[in-house]
């Protein structure tokens, strides 16, 4: 597995513009549909991030297709990636097999979301875990389900999620509780983030 991070900060704002200078003609115009400027900012370091990935194995962006659920992968490809951004941070994970990945900034624990998203035993959990700890198990959570949800190709909606269990007390081990499909997540919280690869 080969991890892939941008980090955009204003003082690196000259090279994101360089960025957008080397897009292909059709990156330009979806990222240009992007109305807020830190939007259009993470849009050009996915792109840039994709295109390194695609240079890096010698696939043509013709090669890329989209899942029903909007998961771009490789065409007959060998190599698996996935994409994910929050805050100042884009990262990109490829591997020799499906993948996902979730980077969220740490949040404040919402209780609705909560609820509607996470499993009976997980929300025991978060009530029971102390205040201090609770944002970040509650983002941690959140991004090991998304992680699981894009390495599988679903759509990212809480039935998805309700239906990716985390074992807590197994740290590590994601499983969909209709067909036991385990896969592996690892977690790692740093400079205010939680991200989640799942393989």
């Amino acid at each position: 597995m080969r991890l892939f991070v941008k980090n955009w900060t204003s003082s690196n704002l000259g090279v994101c513009a360089q960025y957008y200078y080397e897009l292909p003609a059709f990156q330009k115009i979806e990222v240009d549909k992007f109305k807020r400027k830190e939007d259009r900012i993470r849009a050009i370091f996915s792109r840039r991030l994709l295109n390194e990935f695609l240079q890096r194995h010698d696939f043509e962006h013709g090669q890329l297709a989209v899942s029903e659920y909007g998961k771009k992968y490789i065409k007959n490809g060998a190599v698996y990636f996935n994409i994910s951004h929050s805050g100042r941070y884009i990262v990109l994970v490829e591997y020799d097999r499906e993948i996902g990945v979730d980077i969220e900034q740490i949040s404040a624990y919402d209780e609705k979301i909560a609820q509607l998203c996470f499993t009976p035993y997980e929300n025991l959990v978060l009530k029971e875990t102390p205040a201090s700890k609770r944002d970040d198990l509650f983002t941690c959570i959140w991004t090991r389900k998304e992680s699981y949800v894009k390495n599988l190709g679903l759509g990212l909606t809480c039935e998805a999620f309700l239906r990716a269990i985390e074992t807590l007390e197994n740290e590590g081990i994601v499983y969909n509780m209709y067909d036991f499909h385990e896969l592996a997540c690892l977690s790692q919280k740093s400079d205010g983030h939680i991200m989640s690869v799942c393989v």
